[in-house]
Formats: C-alpha cells, sequence, structure tokens
C-alpha cells in the first residue's frame, strides 16, 4: 500500500484537483491522507465531502502548526509500505503510483511538469533513469543529481518506511525544511530509483507565493548548519551543491547597501550579527576561507555590523 499524504492550508481553489488525480489511479492499493492544517477557508469541508465518497481518504483536521507539521503527523497515521508527498495544489499524474510497482529500493524519484499560472504545462530538464542498489552506484547518482530540484523536495518521491524510521520534518523551521529533510533521508538510505518520465505535476506559485517569511541569520545559520551536517553524512562530494549553497547565503547575507540589509533583516538583528557567526561559515563550507566571495562577504559584514 501507498500512503499519499496531502498537507492542507488556505488551498480551496486548488484542493478537488489534486484530490481527483489521485481517486484517479490506475494502481489502486493506496490510502489518501488529508491533513486539514487549521485551513480557515473551505478546505476542510473539501476534504469531508471527499471522505464520504471514497474510503480510502481520510481526513484529519489539526491546530494549525505548519506544513513540517502536518507531514509529520500524516506519517505518524500512514500504514502503507510506501509514503508519498503532495502538496495541495499540485496534482499526480494517472500512473503516479505504478512506480512502485516491482521496485526493491529505499527511495523513488520521478520526474515533474511545471505548471505555471497561464495553464501550460513546462517540461522540467529531463532527468536520466537510474537504479543504485549498491553503495558506490548510490554515491555516484546522488554526487551527480544532488543539486537538482528534484533532489531537494519532498515530493515527487516514493519512501519506503521501514527507510524513513524516525526521519521527521524539523518544526518551526522558516526556511529550507524540505531540503534538511531529504538530505537527512538519503543519508539514512542505501539505494534509490530515478524513473524518467513525467508523474508529478507542480503549481509554480499558489500556495508557496502565500508563505512569508521573517528572515534572520539565526534562521541562515541554522539552515546551513542543518544542511551541513546532513550533507557531511552523504559521504559525498558535489561541488555544484556546494556552489548553490555559497550562492544562497551570499544572496541572503551580502547585501549591497546599507538600506538593503535592513529591508531584508532590520536594524536590530544586523547588529547582532557578529564576526563570531561569520567565522561558523568557515567549520560548514569546504573552502571557504580561501574562497575570493568570503572576503566580500566578510567586508560587506563588517560594514554594516557592530563588533
Amino acid at each position: 500500500m501507498i500512503s499519499i499524504i496531502v498537507p492542507i492550508y488556505k488551498a480551496e481553489k486548488f484542493l478537488s484537483r489534486c484530490i481527483e488525480s489521485i481517486i484517479k489511479q490506475t494502481y489502486k492499493d493506496w490510502e489518501l491522507l488529508l491533513i486539514d492544517d487549521g485551513s480557515p477557508d473551505n478546505s476542510g469541508t473539501i476534504c469531508d465531502e471527499y471522505a464520504l465518497k471514497e474510503p480510502r481518504i481520510k481526513v484529519f483536521h489539526k491546530e494549525n502548526g505548519g506544513v513540517s507539521s502536518a507531514r509529520n503527523f500524516g506519517i505518524e497515521k500512514a500504514i502503507g509500505e510506501w509514503v508519498s508527498f503532495v502538496d495541495a495544489d499540485d496534482y499526480i499524474s494517472a500512473n503516479y503510483c505504478e512506480a512502485t510497482i516491482g521496485r526493491d529500493v529505499d527511495i523513488i524519484v520521478v520526474d515533474k511538469y511545471i505548471h505555471t499560472g497561464s495553464g501550460a504545462d513546462v517540461m522540467n530538464e529531463p532527468i536520466q533513469s537510474v537504479c543504485a542498489s549498491c553503495p558506490s552506484e548510490y554515491e555516484k547518482v546522488l554526487k551527480e543529481n544532488l543539486a537538482k530540484g528534484l533532489f531537494k523536495t519532498p515530493w515527487g518521491k516514493f519512501i519506503r518506511r521501514k527507510a524513513l524510521g524516525n526521519i521527521r520534518f524539523i518544526e518551526g523551521q522558516k526556511i529550507g525544511e524540505d531540503t534538511v529533510f531529504v538530505l537527512e533521508l538519503f543519508s539514512q538510505c542505501c539505494s534509490l530509483e530515478v524513473r524518467n518520465g513525467y508523474f508529478y505535476y507542480w503549481q509554480k506559485g499558489e500556495i508557496d507565493d502565500q508563505k512569508k517569511y521573517s528572515l534572520n541569520v539565526n534562521d541562515a545559520l541554522l539552515f546551513s548548519k542543518r544542511i551541513f551536517e546532513n550533507y557531511q553524512k552523504l559521504n559525498v562530494s558535489s561541488s555544484d551543491f556546494e556552489t548553490l549553497m555559497l550562492s544562497y547565503f551570499l544572496s541572503l547575507l551580502a547585501p549591497l547597501t546599507p538600506q538593503v540589509a535592513r529591508l531584508w533583516f532590520g536594524d536590530t538583528i544586523i547588529q547582532k550579527y557578529s564576526e563570531k557567526n561569520f567565522q561558523h561559515l568557515s567549520k560548514w563550507y569546504n573552502g571557504w576561507k580561501n574562497n575570493p566571495y568570503s572576503m566580500y562577504l566578510k567586508v560587506k559584514i563588517q560594514k554594516f555590523t557592530k563588533l
């Protein structure tokens, strides 16, 4: 059985499309867990109406705790051999669940379409089908694909329940919770299969656009620390992934002017940021001290910070 977990918050616009795509699966051995995360719109009512018509649908209403809390709640309630996450504004192809048939791996990754606001479907850059069932193959696939979008999200994957173990999403983290979860998952697993074929339709924008982040340096540092702790557990060296992370922090922590810095973080956070915090980055990023961007960043931080 496949347990499909859908976290729901303010999703009434697209929720029926998502649920219908799951009901229409050609593979029938599934359960759908709809986690209403205290949504103030009609999402909860829509869920209840579908549950009355389809016995494989289970609805849970809970207080709002964020998407990570909703996903963790779903994991605890799931009884399937496989777990798969689908966002409420996305939908899946009719043969999505067939990707698990006859597969003896810990994780299955499938490709996606990007569904734009104009209604057009844009193909993601095709991924190459590969099955990695031994340590050397597993490390090779991760090294080649870690920086790609499909390897940084919890959706578009089937996770074997026994491989998932006690891995959970970090609740209350404002940024990067998906990436932290996926990296921890990959660090604990031993085999995966990448399926070439567009099985998942990602709705660009919409619910993602509703997220309002209160970005600050402490969140960024915590995100960095957890990312690289799990990255190091993988025992792979991906220059593409390290470059991606470095670029992220340069864009986040190196604003060009004091005015932009205050817009991003606020005066209080800027003042709290210290040379000590900057030094932490040297421990997490290989070659950070020798990277020319690090000196640029250091100058910018010193300019805007009371050390």
